[in-house]
């Protein structure tokens, strides 16, 4: 067997009660903090590893191959032992082991470790040590080894020979001398035959029950002192106190957690009322704000359909527009078509006037021709005297015509001057008339698109504003929901309070109960 070094002669006291538990191979599975403490290991090197990582080298294996004969069998064992600490230390332990049971099948074993008294500890020493040594342990005196039937039957005889001792004297001279000895004797025999029927029968029959419970002589001499009957039923009565004590220090340690957590759960559900009643308070907040915010919708789905009618006014208002728009654009067409004609009429006018310039040239030289044919021929007639006075007159008529006619042709040069610059006027007006009127349809070609634009851009706000409308109209009809929902929210969460109000109270009686529990616990534990 594996001994834990090293050790030294270091004892760990202690005052708690020392708690682990293991599976069914003897491995680690929990203990308290008070086994952790004074065992020296830490919990992360404890769980999961055997138990006997504290065990002892001045243990006997056989005391522990006793241990695990008995818990196997459901039974509980009950014994001294020396634990070894992680720094080599040691202390004893007064142990209670007990099966862990799941329904009928064992899971576990569960140790419940107490302060040993100090004559406990010696005798184990003592018996301990001759194991060791390889002897046969000395289970008390020679006399303790006999029963108490035994004992009696031995004193019984002893005081039988004492009295056939005396037969063999002179009876009638010793008869007043012995008579008050002899007496006795014979009352005693018979009081040991009695005894023997009606004490020790009853006794033999307490000390077979008791020792269903347990037998273990060893141990019995450790605790007692004796190994006698009064020894085994003192080992028993000492067995029911542990397996007593066990059962008060794991209620009062379950008490002790119970508690505790009664205590939080206590102080858990404060917390938890103070939530609930800021929520009630909060969801009466959330009720009135969805309230403001149920007509803040209805007031938007009012001023959105009533855009949504103003934008189908605008809509109307740049169709028109655009119609008009586009009849401008049409009568500009006709009047650019106009001004193109006028334009060639002026150009053919131009013309024209340019080809008079050339007659009347023509009429002007001719005039001129004809003025000096007048001359000539009033030269003429003035040479010929009276014949050609006649001819004179009709020369002067003819000088005074060619005069006339050259002050028309002058008068008409000047007018077709004037109509050529009036021409040109008009031309030059006719054509920025026709630059604007171009410009003016290119401008009203671009508002027409910006009309167009600007009627798609209204279309597309109608049919957002026929969105918005819509998506009001779901979002007020999920607003009453949700209103009607914190609404029952608010009479859940009244309800809650309620409900908490009684957790509440339950939680404080709890609290007060488990301590009044552990208390007690306390009390009989003394």
């Amino acid at each position: 067997m594996k001994k834990n070094l090293p050790i030294t002669d270091n004892e760990v006291t202690f005052e708690e009660e020392l708690i682990s538990t293991t599976d069914l191979k003897g491995a680690i599975t929990g203990f308290n903090a008070a086994f952790e403490k004074v065992s020296g290991f830490p919990g992360d090197e404890m769980l999961g590893k055997n138990h006997n990582l504290i065990r002892h080298p001045d243990m006997p294996p056989a005391a522990f191959e006793d241990l695990w004969n008995t818990i196997k069998t459901k039974n509980h064992w009950m014994g001294i032992v020396k634990n070894r600490s992680k720094n080599g230390g040691y202390y004893w332990v007064d142990a209670y082991i007990t099966p862990i049971f799941n329904g009928q099948q064992i899971v576990g074993y569960e140790s419940v470790r107490v302060r040993p008294k100090a004559e406990y500890v010696k005798r184990a020493q003592t018996l301990y040590q001759q194991i060791n040594a390889g002897k046969k342990p000395r289970l008390g005196s020679i006399f303790n080894r006999f029963g108490l039937k035994h004992k009696s039957a031995l004193s019984m005889s002893v005081v039988l020979m004492l009295s056939m001792i005396t037969s063999q004297l002179d009876i009638v001279e010793a008869l007043p001398f012995f008579l008050p000895i002899i007496i006795p004797l014979l009352v005693g025999a018979a009081s040991y035959g009695l005894l023997n029927k009606w004490v020790f029968s009853s006794l033999d029959q307490a000390l077979k029950e008791a020792r269903k419970e347990v037998d273990n002589p060893l141990m019995a001499m450790v605790y007692t002192g004796n190994n006698d009957e009064i020894g085994q039923l003192t080992l028993v009565n000492k067995l029911t106190q542990a397996k007593l004590n066990t059962v008060l220090v794991r209620l009062r340690d379950t008490a002790s957690k119970i508690d505790a957590e009664a205590q939080d759960t206590f102080s858990s559900q404060q917390s938890i009322m103070e939530s609930i009643q800021s929520q009630a308070s909060q969801t009466d907040q959330v009720a009135t704000a969805m309230t403001e915010m149920s007509s803040s919708i209805q007031e938007v789905s009012n001023n959105a359909s009533r855009a949504a009618s103003t934008a189908s006014e605008v809509d109307d208002l740049t169709k028109a527009s655009e119609r008009k728009s586009s009849t401008a654009v049409s009568s500009l067409g006709s009047l650019d078509a106009a001004f193109s004609d006028i334009n060639s009429i002026i150009s053919e006018l131009e013309d024209d006037s340019s080809a008079i310039n050339p007659i009347v040239g023509v009429i002007s030289d001719i005039a001129e021709q004809t003025n000096l044919l007048a001359l000539n021929a009033a030269i003429e007639a003035a040479r010929a005297g009276e014949y050609g006075r006649g001819f004179a007159v009709v020369a002067d008529e003819v000088r005074s015509l060619a005069s006339r006619t050259q002050q028309s042709t002058q008068e008409i040069s000047k007018l077709i001057q004037k109509l050529d610059q009036a021409v040109n006027k008009v031309v030059s007006g006719m054509k920025k008339t026709q630059e604007t009127a171009s410009s003016s349809r290119e401008d009203i070609s671009a508002s027409i698109t910006s009309v167009t634009s600007i009627k798609d851009k209204v279309q597309e706000l109608n049919d957002l504003n026929t969105l918005i409308a819509t998506a009001v109209e779901e979002q007020s009809a999920v607003s009453e929901d949700i209103n009607r929902n914190v609404v029952q929210i608010s009479t859940d969460a009244e309800s809650v309070v309620s409900n908490a109000n009684l957790v509440n109270t339950n939680a404080e009686n709890l609290a007060e109960e488990s301590s009044a529990l552990l208390n007690m616990i306390r009390r009989f534990s003394q």
